[in-house]
């Protein structure tokens, strides 16, 4: 089912019928984690059972596993089948996961056939039903280097917000990804993701933000020790060096506002090498004629650190409620001078 492959190796034919049969049901799931030397929990009473035929190159695998965890992510209710033969091939693949505070169910289903993979996968919360959507692909593989993936114009519920995926390619060549107009919108707001990684250091993503609500994806993210809020037009760089990726940004934010406390339109600019080290940035706030504050320093999201050297003008002083309100309550006004906010959150 996949010639652009197959035809590069060489081929084994069978003369026997032959058919193999299994049935494995798993007695002591901690026990298997032992065997496989992996972090992979499997929960006792699941079930893998399948069958192959060497003469038609049939095969059928199904598993039924009440929960499944990898490292600190877990899948309930997982269910697998896989249909095999030499016309191509089929799966269907269901569970249910936590995200968003919700039971969110999923069914993924692919066909493949002559070097062609269709996937769709739909999911939507149990519990709450804010978090839906369906993705479609059409993956096309050209060879064992380059496959070119299709993305079929698909939509996404996030609470209130409908998000449009547009048509886009995914290309990836040599084990490396490119990225060709990749978009996703809605209302008034637009993401598009354009590029490639490698470890060509002339090579970088581009993701071009158009009035992106950054609160919104922040609180998403699970990200708020400092609460950052806004509206971003701008664009983020991200590049590979020696395999370590390397984000840089240059945004524009509307109406930024820092702890809840308005601080005009920024200009932000900002750097980051690993996870395991901070998040430079630097930025120029502006409330027209009214106040500039500029600041330069760090985040570090390891530590739950924030290291800030402050020069105000005029500034609003309420973003410091935050960290001085067990001192004093509802601090307010404005001020000017130097200050360095440093600590942990």
């Amino acid at each position: 089912h996949v010639p652009a492959i197959l035809s590069e190796s060489k081929e084994t034919h069978y003369t026997d019928n032959s058919t193999f049969n299994f049935n494995v049901r798993v007695h002591d799931g901690a026990f298997l984690k032992k065997l496989i030397l992996l972090p992979l929990v499997v929960s006792d009473g699941s079930s893998i059972r399948g069958k192959y035929n060497n003469l038609n190159s049939f095969s059928e695998f199904s598993a039924h596993i009440e929960k499944l965890i990898y490292k600190e992510s877990a899948l309930d209710n997982l269910s697998l089948h896989l249909k095999s033969q030499a016309s191509g091939a089929g799966l269907l693949l269901q569970g249910r996961k936590n995200i968003f505070n919700d039971d969110i169910q999923f069914v993924l289903g692919a066909q493949l056939h002559d070097n062609i993979l269709e996937t769709n996968v739909e999911w939507d919360g149990v519990n709450h039903h804010s978090f839906y959507g369906n993705i479609s692909t059409l993956t096309n593989v050209l060879s064992k280097d380059e496959i070119i993936t299709s993305v079929i114009p698909s939509t996404v519920h996030i609470e209130d917000s409908v998000w449009n995926i547009s048509s886009g390619e995914i290309v990836i060549k040599n084990k490396e990804p490119h990225f060709n107009n990749l978009i996703l919108n809605t209302n008034n707001q637009k993401l598009a993701i354009s590029g490639g990684l490698s470890d060509n250091k002339h090579d970088s993503l581009q993701i071009t933000l158009d009035n992106i609500d950054v609160g919104y994806i922040l609180d998403k993210l699970n990200f708020t020790s400092v609460l950052f809020d806004g509206y971003a037009t701008g664009k983020v760089l991200l590049s590979l060096n020696s395999s370590t990726p390397f984000l840089q940004t240059n945004l524009l934010v509307d109406s930024f506002r820092f702890n809840n406390t308005n601080l005009g339109d920024a200009k932000l600019t900002g750097k980051w090498k690993t996870y395991s080290l901070p998040i430079e940035i630097k930025g120029e706030f502006i409330e027209d004629k009214v106040s500039c504050t500029k600041a330069e320093g760090h985040i570090h999201p390891s530590k739950d650190s924030i290291d800030l050297h402050i020069i105000a003008d005029n500034t609003n002083i309420e973003f410091l409620r935050y960290w001085v309100n067990n001192i004093t309550e509802n601090i307010s006004g404005r001020t000017s001078g130097n200050c360095r906010l440093y600590g942990t959150f």
